[in-house]
């Protein structure tokens, strides 16, 4: 993983004075034990020396982007008014203590992420951030932040120098300004995990404060991350945006483990939920349901989920309810995925559920159809009813108890929650829009967000018609694991076929091999490549020949991107599925049949403990 600390040194103002000591090994130079040799002595200096005359001869520049992230290839950065430019190059020195405690050599302080977050791990307050008294139905623009404002008494956070010393790395205050623009715009107003003014606040204080508390550092860097993470979908892309996001994160679950011991607070809850945000749509995202879960645990023991002891002004009421929600979307669906009962019962909640025409200016935000009359929809709340759906999947389906129903009960139930999702699809304009219609009137980050919800409704709804082929009631088994795609390929699973074909043309919008919507979406998109082919091969010459050759278009390409992600990622589980899907895909290019006998998928019925 690339150390910025190494990196940014291109980018300081060669006006830059030293208004601290160097340190190696925690001492100046006069401080230095004489019992070391001179000759290691004299290669520290000399490391030194040539150090500063890298810094003193740095280029200048006002503005001074970091390596680690570009305004450039930012989109948010053209909504940046004249007046948030920066003004002067003077570099200001951050006058907080060095750091000793871990005595880390300066040439051994570039070289590994983990020995820098060592060594200014207790620099970061142990105390929570401070209560955010935010007056109510505040005018916007009073929240408006400027890069003048990051910039106050901040920037030496951003510089080599600080780093040098130990401290923890900032991007340019430019940069930071157009992450933040596009978290909130691109992210928080579908997902409103935070308010604007509150994340400003963290920010701010990071960048004027060096004792910052830890969970303001770390909402900030997850804050950062999670635009990386956006940015390396977007035309505007680079090379090393989806590495610096793990960088932030990395950095993050560093010092997660000091945070899990304190009280449980609503910002703990949103730094859990981030990391989850950011695990999830990584290589490791099957590791992000342990954050989720405790994140569910500690809204619980805050009572959120009663609904009675939300506190503060509306604002700070609303931000808790929202981020119950989106606690309770991600651990139901999680759950859901892994066959494991979610941690909050639906009979146990008691939190207004998001309104559809919310007003809120940073949340609820509609994404609109241009070629619909009514072409709004509200994200948030089409995944909170979706989660609800979920939920009476897992209780009346897949729980213990429901192992005692009669099996005249479970199908009544199955058909039940299937209408449901019926319902659901036909509650918004989106899902009945063409694909390349909502490619033409809606922003590339609304597609990214459309594209995780249609793959979470189609996971669900291929695990309810595989429940429903298969008979496996209240069983724990996972339905996308290469055998079961490769069993249910050679049943009836025609009810899933124009969903599947339908998810497959929203990802070749957005496609790649290592971004966020495929790691999202992996298991979703195997089972789509699935059902599209096994229907086919099943089919045989009877398929119709346009339809036939466009859907083995959308799955080569979709196959594709997956064997690059699971090579890149080194899942075992990710590859099986691939594999059978590029199995499948072989045998609909050659006109053969599934090679899938009953007897087998008895055999796989046995293996997850159903009888036949």
């Amino acid at each position: 993983m690339p150390n910025p600390r190494r990196r940014s040194s291109k980018n300081i103002d060669r006006s830059l004075t030293w208004t601290q000591p160097l340190l190696y090994n925690g001492k100046t130079a006069s401080q230095a034990s004489g019992s070391e040799s001179s000759r290691e002595l004299a290669e520290r200096v000399k490391h030194l020396e040539e150090l500063l005359a890298e810094l003193q001869g740095a280029k200048s520049s006002s503005s001074n982007p970091s390596n680690l992230s570009s305004t450039g290839r930012s989109h948010a950065s053209d909504t940046t008014s004249p007046d948030a430019a920066l003004r002067g190059s003077t570099v200001q020195q951050n006058t907080a203590g060095p750091v000793t405690t871990q005595n880390v050599p300066l040439q051994d302080a570039a070289a590994e992420d983990d020995l820098f977050l060592a060594s200014l791990g207790e620099q970061f307050s142990l105390a929570g951030p401070t209560s955010f008294a935010v007056v109510d139905e505040t005018p916007l623009d009073q929240y408006q932040m400027s890069v003048d404002d990051l910039t106050s008494t901040a920037i030496a956070f951003a510089q080599e120098a600080s780093m040098i010393r130990g401290r923890c790395y900032l991007p340019p205050a430019d940069d930071a300004y157009a992450l933040l623009m596009e978290f909130l715009s691109d992210f928080n107003s579908k997902v409103p995990l935070i308010a604007p003014q509150h994340i400003y606040a963290h920010m701010r204080h990071c960048y004027s404060r060096g004792d910052a508390p830890r969970l303001s550092w770390m909402l900030t860097y997850l804050t950062l991350g999670i635009a990386h993470r956006l940015r390396a979908m977007s035309l505007f892309s680079g090379l090393d945006d989806m590495t610096q996001a793990d960088w932030y994160l990395n950095q993050s679950l560093v010092k997660l483990p000091s945070l899990l011991i304190q009280e449980p607070s609503l910002e703990l809850v949103q730094a859990l939920l981030a990391v989850s945000v950011l695990l999830q749509t990584s290589s490791r995202s099957r590791r992000a349901a342990l954050f989720v879960s405790n994140a569910m645990h500690m809204l619980q023991a805050l009572g959120y989920h009663d609904g009675q002891t939300l506190q503060g002004n509306v604002l700070r009421q609303k931000e808790q309810q929202y981020v119950f929600w989106i606690a309770f979307q991600m651990d139901t669906d999680m759950s859901l995925a892994t066959m494991r009962q979610s941690a909050q019962s639906r009979s146990e909640i008691a939190v207004a559920l998001p309104n559809e025409h919310d007003t809120d200016w940073w949340a609820g935000t509609s994404a609109p159809i241009a070629t619909e009359p009514d072409g709004r929809f509200n994200l948030f709340t089409l995944y909170t009813s979706l989660a609800l759906i979920q939920a009476e999947a897992l209780e009346n389906l897949f729980s213990v108890q429901s192992r005692s129903y009669p099996l005249s009960v479970l199908q009544s139930n199955l058909q039940a929650i299937l209408l449901q999702l019926q319902a659901w699809r036909r509650r918004s304009v989106v899902f009945g829009a063409e694909v390349q219609e909502l490619y033409i009137s809606m922003y590339r980050s609304d597609i990214v967000h459309l594209i995780v919800l249609e793959a979470t409704y189609f996971r669900t709804l291929y695990q309810l018609h595989a429940v429903s082929v298969l008979g496996t009631f209240g069983t724990k088994w996972d339905v996308f694991s290469g055998d079961s795609l490769r069993a249910l390929a050679a049943l009836d699973m025609t009810s899933c076929v124009a969903d599947a074909r339908r998810l497959l043309s929203l990802s070749a919008l957005v496609a790649g091999a290592n971004i966020s919507t495929t790691w999202i979406s992996v298991f979703a998109v195997t089972a789509a490549i699935s059902t599209v082919l096994g229907w086919h091969i099943q089919a045989g010459e009877s398929s119709v020949s346009a339809l036939r050759d466009r859907d083995l278009q959308l799955c080569r390409g979709a196959l594709g991107h997956l064997e690059l992600a699971a090579k890149y990622g080194g899942d075992g589980s990710v590859a099986s599925a691939v594999a059978v899907c590029r199995e499948l895909l072989g045998q609909a290019v050659g006109g053969g049949h599934l090679q899938v006998r009953e007897i087998e998928c008895a055999d796989l019925r046995q293996s997850w403990g159903c009888v036949s």
